[in-house]
């Protein structure tokens, strides 16, 4: 029964992926926890987000802009990263967890405010590093900052296939970290051929099923389900 609960929770938090750019990781983890899942497996979807991504990153290829990203997204999502690698042990994850949570939410009530105040300029400089850094720490601790960078991107590009597509290319580098991170983890799963396949096929429904409601939505409802989906990560960083 704990198999058909991963591949359920693939095929949800991999088509929210697709729908949205965002979430894969996060509400993956998330589930597992709920539901009791226990060992090491549900590590496998670190490699499946990635092989997510790249197809992410072939759908979206035309709207990608790296060179904004690198140059405003990876400073202090590195330097977060690697100073909570270096010292996160030290703090109980249950309250980096609440942390984090708090942060998002904070972050996403900034946003508001800078919007309803029209201080776009305002919000770049003051918050952007803040969102970078805050996701580093928490890719650091749990496994999952995506929200915050989503939470920028959004604002920065306001556009969904841009905001997509940059959002994979950032996944696939912070997923690719989290696997030397949590290289010992991975390597001991322990499913076998045909479980893998059936996670593979799993991960091919979701993309084919995330593409079609991506296509459908229309530019504003991707903004405020993005936002809504984030409030909900927020208030589960704080519960569970």
């Amino acid at each position: 029964m704990e198999y058909v609960w991963l591949v359920l929770i693939i095929l949800f938090s991999q088509c929210l992926e697709v729908i949205l750019g965002f979430g894969g990781t996060f509400f993956a983890l998330i589930l597992a926890q709920v539901l009791g899942l226990s060992g090491h497996n549900i590590w496998i979807l670190i490699p499946l987000n990635i092989a997510i991504n790249i197809y992410l990153l072939t759908l979206d290829r035309k709207s990608l802009n790296i060179a904004p990203v690198l140059k405003k997204i990876f400073p202090g999502l590195i330097f977060g990263f690697l100073l909570a690698s270096s010292f996160g042990h030290y703090i109980p994850p249950r309250y980096l967890k609440i942390f984090s949570g708090i942060m998002l939410l904070f972050l996403i009530m900034m946003q508001t405010l800078t919007w309803l105040k029209n201080k776009e300029v305002h919000f770049q400089k003051t918050l952007a590093g803040l969102h970078t850094f805050t996701s580093g720490v928490a890719y650091a601790c749990i496994g999952a900052g995506g929200p915050f960078i989503s939470l920028y991107l959004n604002k920065l590009l306001q556009n969904k296939n841009a905001t997509r597509g940059n959002l994979a290319f950032i996944w696939l580098v912070t997923n690719l970290m989290v696997v030397i991170q949590k290289r010992e983890m991975i390597a001991q799963i322990s499913l076998n051929a045909f479980e893998i396949l059936g996670l593979v096929i799993a991960l091919i429904l979701s993309g084919r099923l995330g593409q079609s409601f991506h296509k459908r939505m229309e530019e504003e409802n991707y903004i405020h389900y993005s936002h809504l989906i984030l409030f909900i990560t927020g208030l589960s960083l704080m519960v569970f």
